[in-house]
């Protein structure tokens, strides 16, 4: 029966997860760069090839706009920041049922209506938290559901504000996002580290 929940609840979720910001940003990048979502090696390091990647900069309104009215209205959607706290695997199963299943609620909504109803009361719990030790992500989160078995494809429109390259991304690659985005305004940096501190890397702006 666990089985069967679990596959339920995640067999129709799309998921968007996104670094934020720590504010506030005062204008000093000397100071401001370690509060950059997308200044983090950790992350760069898990997510991004060890450096070869690219991170997408986008302009958190202008997104989650976008995001809201191209969804909203035919698909249920939650967002949220993502609550970082470390819960035991033995819980309290009669004051915790995110991991459990509420066998009176079963046998009274059935098979077909019980895992929305789990859903909703849940929803925290099974989206919008994870250990303490994902902290410093400061993770930001989209999640919606469909039955279709196909991607949800969103156009950011003008949300999309920069591009930043790392460390060892590739110069083919550094040319390829330039010609994508050329004429939309997208900024491009890149990122350099030196004796474990940050930087931007302006010596080579042959991509912009």
């Amino acid at each position: 029966m666990s089985a069967w929940l679990s596959d339920e609840l995640k067999r129709d979720t799309r998921l968007a997860c996104f670094s934020r910001d720590t504010g506030p940003l005062t204008g000093n990048h000397l100071t401001d760069i370690f509060n950059r979502g997308f200044c983090k090696p950790r992350m760069w390091a898990q997510y991004a090839e060890k450096h070869t990647g690219v991170c997408l900069v986008f302009h958190r309104e202008s997104l989650e706009k976008e995001i809201t009215t191209q969804l909203a209205a035919h698909t249920p959607l939650l967002r949220g920041e993502v609550q970082y706290k470390d819960c035991g695997i033995a819980r309290d199963l009669f004051e915790e049922l995110t991991f459990s299943i509420n066998t009176d609620d079963l046998e009274k909504y059935g098979q077909d209506r019980y895992p929305a109803i789990h859903l909703r009361k849940h929803y925290q719990q099974l989206f919008f938290e994870k250990m303490s030790d994902w902290e410093a992500e400061n993770e930001y989160r989209y999640v919606a559901f469909t039955k279709s078995t196909e991607p949800l494809d969103i156009k950011y429109g003008n949300a999309l504000v920069g591009m930043v390259f790392g460390e060892d991304t590739s110069e083919e690659n550094k040319r390829e996002m330039s010609l994508l985005t050329s004429g939309t305004g997208v900024d491009m940096r890149g990122l350099k580290w030196k004796n474990h501190s940050p930087w931007y890397d302006f010596e080579r702006q042959g991509y912009r």
